[in-house]
Parts: structure tokens; C-alpha cells; sequence
């Protein structure tokens, strides 16, 4: 049973009271070949690790990095030496000992604060170390490094099992073949719903985040889009989900439809958010027809057709599928 968090003793203290501030001086990624080194961005996903290089590792292990653009004030605890972005990055080392439960602690504490950030208001030095965090103290009222340690380690769970094997299908993508999206799926633009004339009934409400599947909340309304196909956010977020039900959508969200199988559908989807990563941001939306002129490199079949069997038994057979 995890610790209670409702204590007493607790103070308020800066980021500067708390560690040293620094920037890392790393050259661009893009000088770097791959290996085994990571390589730190504000990615908000994968720890911020965006890629491995070869390279020798600007910063130490023991750290704390927090976003300067994009996933603005998301933080993270580093456990392995690493280069780190330049312009993307802000690094904190401690000013005393502390061990990875005591960094898990505080790195949730300090996210806490991320929306007072975004893309148009970024971090600066002063921002950073004068921000203040309310954290546990021990009777000489300094961070109670125990207390924090002994709650992370309470936070019990079960390690997840799989009886999946990896690997057994293998990507030969040299064996690919190339498809528009206008020869796959129908394409159509969503009839959007105002959000703030919408009450709370059973229908899921697509909104253009990137987590919960779009999903904001229930409503009730007639606008309804039939579930079994792929939404894409064409602004903001750029992100391709499948859907399982009806739902209500936001403004500037499109459908794919054809029909195939949700395992088929779920890896279209990694391929697809994989090409729009690089090709869309907010300021170049996906328009109808940059959509359907997309290209997909796709499995064939024998008749060099999309080789749905082969993308439907190569996600049932991924580590841990077997658990969702």
C-alpha cells in the first residue's frame, strides 16, 4: 500500500534552491550517424530519446532535462549519459545526492506546472529557477529525501506478461509497394459539432489532442460519424487513430474507410503518423488533397495487393498485444 501523501511538513522551495541550471552545447543532430548513444529532444515521447548516435556523451546521468519548445516545461529523469538538443533542452543537476526515486518524485512535481508554458510563452533561466515547487521536508525543514524515496518504492504493481513472441513477422520493406491514400481508403471531411452546445450523454467527442484516442468527453448530438474507420487531425496534433465507435468530431478532422480489420487499420495508422511527423506541423495543416495524394509504402501480397494478412498478424503477434 503506497504511502499517504496528505503530510504535514511540507515547503516551498525554487528550482535554483534546488539545482543547477545549464545548456547543453551539443552540434545538430544531424551531424551525428547512428549508434548507441541518446540523443535528447523535446520530443515528449520516449523519454525525449528521438534518436541513437554515435557520439561521445555531452551530459551526465543523474539528471533532469525540461523542454524549451514544443512539449514546453515536460520533464524528464535521465538514468544513462547522453547528448541533448541545444535549443530543444534545459538541463538540472542537483545541488545534493539524490537517487531515482527521489528524481521520479520531484520530475512529477515539476510537470505539475507545465500549464503555465506553451510554444509562445517559452522558458528562460530566470523562469526556470525561479519557479517553486511545495515538496515534503524532514524536521530541519530541508527536502525529506527519504519520505520521497520510500513513496515511490510503496507504488506497488504487477509486472505485465506476454506470451507473445517478437519478431516472428519481419518488416522486409525493399519488398514494399507504394500506394496513394485516394487508391485505399474514401476520404471525407467530418460535419463538426460546436464543443460548447454539447451536453454530457453517451457519444464520444473527438477533439484534436494526441492522448485518450481524441476523446474529450461524452455528448449528445446528431452529427454523428460511424465508427470502423481512421480520423485524422488535419491541424494541430496531425495524428491518425482508429476509431471503434460512433462519434461526434471537432472542426478539421477527416475519415479513412475500407474494409479491413482494426489490426490492419491500427498499422496503417503507425505509418501514417510516422509520414505526417515530417511533412506537417501547424503551420502547413493536411489539406483533402495532400491527404489523398499521400503515399504509403505498404506488405504486398502475391498479387501485389495490400497484404492485409500479413499487417493483421504482424500486430497480434507484437509483445504484450495480447494483453490490450
Amino acid at each position: 500500500m503506497s504511502l499517504n501523501l496528505n503530510i504535514e511538513r511540507r515547503k516551498v522551495f525554487s528550482l535554483g534552491e534546488l539545482f543547477e541550471y545549464s545548456t547543453s552545447n551539443d552540434d545538430y543532430l544531424s551531424s551525428y550517424n547512428n549508434w548507441n548513444v541518446e540523443y535528447v529532444s523535446s520530443s515528449s515521447e520516449n523519454n525525449w530519446v528521438s534518436s541513437m548516435i554515435d557520439a561521445i556523451p555531452s551530459q551526465k546521468w543523474n539528471t533532469l532535462t525540461i523542454a524549451r519548445n514544443w512539449s514546453v516545461w515536460t520533464t524528464f529523469y535521465h538514468q544513462n549519459p547522453y547528448c541533448a538538443s541545444s535549443d530543444d533542452i534545459r538541463i538540472l543537476t542537483p545541488k545534493f545526492n539524490m537517487n531515482q526515486y527521489t528524481w521520479l518524485f520531484l520530475s512529477t512535481i515539476i510537470n505539475k506546472e507545465s500549464f503555465r508554458f506553451n510554444y509562445g510563452r517559452k522558458l528562460t533561466k530566470e523562469k526556470v529557477l525561479s519557479m517553486k515547487i511545495k515538496i515534503p521536508a524532514n524536521e530541519s525543514w530541508n527536502p525529506d529525501r527519504e519520505y520521497m524515496e520510500n513513496y515511490v518504492k510503496s507504488l506497488h504493481h504487477k509486472p505485465i506478461t506476454t506470451k507473445n513472441k517478437p519478431w516472428k513477422y519481419k518488416l522486409n520493406i525493399w519488398e514494399w509497394k507504394e500506394f496513394k491514400i485516394w487508391d485505399l481508403f474514401e476520404t471525407n471531411i467530418c460535419k463538426s459539432e460546436d464543443l460548447w452546445w454539447l451536453w454530457t450523454w453517451e457519444i464520444p467527442f473527438l477533439w484534436r489532442t494526441n492522448i485518450n484516442n481524441w476523446i474529450q468527453w461524452f455528448v449528445d448530438s446528431k452529427k454523428i460519424t460511424k465508427w470502423n474507420c481512421i480520423s485524422v487531425s488535419m491541424v494541430w496534433t496531425n495524428v491518425a487513430l482508429r476509431q471503434e465507435d460512433d462519434f461526434v468530431a471537432s472542426q478539421n478532422i477527416a475519415t479513412l474507410r475500407r474494409n479491413i480489420s482494426k489490426f490492419s487499420a491500427i498499422f496503417i495508422c503507425s505509418l501514417l503518423n510516422f509520414n505526417f511527423k515530417y511533412k506537417y506541423c501547424y503551420w502547413r495543416t493536411i489539406k483533402k488533397k495532400y491527404l489523398e495524394n499521400t503515399y504509403l509504402q505498404l506488405p504486398v501480397d502475391k498479387s501485389w495487393n495490400p497484404d492485409r494478412e500479413f499487417m493483421e498478424n504482424y500486430i497480434k503477434n507484437l509483445p504484450y498485444w495480447d494483453r490490450i
